[in-house]
């Protein structure tokens, strides 16, 4: 149904060609923040293909004129990120369009542009929402995963050079505390390449959780001293190293995109310079227009991309619930 006169109210006349105008305006006006973690890529194909290769290992003793030590690069998972289109359309009116007055009330553009922005601000943190299921989509938003099989955080992530497997989440769901974010910490740091050496670079190290756990985790990172003692200890986690991306966009009901999966009490910790969490961009929002058989204007908002992870290293989370995990 087109929207009417009497539900939008005047706006300008002979605006059709303003439309683009507006629609850019609006995206300018409102830029989305994707987190620093995520590695963004454009692209111009159907899809976005990520492999790679461990590293050649640690360096050996050689003796003079002694012999080297081969190493053995191993070859990881395949990655595919096929893109998707989301899109919506709005109708407007003959009568409506003829009797706009107002150049500040362009609403359909400009409610057009939001959502296409409020949808991929909120794409790439459904790679957290679905962190913890091999499921193809969250929230309405098609996610692509690392082919190893399993979750992004898993307890039992496969090695490519077939050594042990490895885990990323918590198997007892340790809710967020100072006490288990040094866990989580450690965790991390202690995660293996590939190939079964140490990783490195980490870089910064931010905590993400939802809204509800905002306070928490500012109490842990930020208070002058330690959190929740009464003893005089500095705070180590109040110099810089750890940043805070806290977002209704994670919660079990608010801020959804398109569906309701979330949650109150998960929370992650993502090494920023390791991290393979991705968004690959392939259309940016795009406004089309063309006249509806009503004599009105028919408004067409489509955006491409993909989002996911070409990798589980970097990423450590808990579903914070004290429940038992595996997966």
């Amino acid at each position: 149904m087109p929207d009417l006169r009497a539900q939008a109210g005047l706006l300008i006349k002979g605006v059709a060609a303003k439309a683009s105008e507006v629609f850019d305006e609006q995206g300018e006006l409102a830029q989305i923040v994707v987190p620093s973690f995520f590695k963004v890529r454009t692209d111009d194909a159907a899809q976005y293909n990520v492999t790679g290769l461990s590293g050649p290992g640690v360096l050996s003793k050689r003796t003079e004129q002694g012999s080297y030590d081969s190493g053995r690069r191993y070859k990881t998972y395949d990655t595919n990120f096929i893109h998707t289109t989301y899109s919506k359309e709005l109708e407007v009116s003959m009568e409506q369009m003829q009797d706009r007055d107002f150049d500040s009330v362009w609403d359909e553009i400009k409610q057009l542009r939001k959502a296409a922005d409020y949808w991929r601000q909120s794409a790439v943190f459904q790679a957290f929402n679905g962190a913890f299921v091999t499921t193809s989509a969250t929230n309405g938003v098609d996610l692509t995963r690392y082919g190893d099989g399993v979750a992004l955080c898993s307890t039992a992530h496969p090695r490519a050079d077939g050594g042990a497997s490895q885990s990323n989440a918590s198997s007892t769901g340790i809710p967020l505390n100072e006490a288990n974010l040094e866990t989580a910490i450690i965790a991390l740091k202690k995660q293996l390449l590939d190939d079964g050496t140490p990783i490195r670079d980490l870089g910064r190290m931010p905590l993400v959780v939802p809204t509800e756990l905002e306070k928490t985790a500012k109490i842990i990172l930020q208070s002058t001293q330690r959190s929740n003692t009464a003893n005089n200890d500095i705070n180590i986690y109040k110099d810089g190293m750890y940043d805070l991306v806290a977002t209704h966009l994670l919660s079990s009901t608010t801020g959804r995109a398109g569906g309701s999966t979330g949650s109150n009490t998960a929370w992650f910790l993502v090494a920023e310079n390791l991290s393979k969490l991705m968004l690959v961009d392939r259309l940016a929002p795009t406004l089309t227009t063309e006249k509806a058989e009503h004599g009105g204007m028919k408004f067409k908002v489509d955006t491409r991309l993909s989002v996911g992870h070409a990798h589980w290293l970097g990423v450590y989370g808990s579903k914070g619930d004290n429940a038992a995990y595996s997966s």
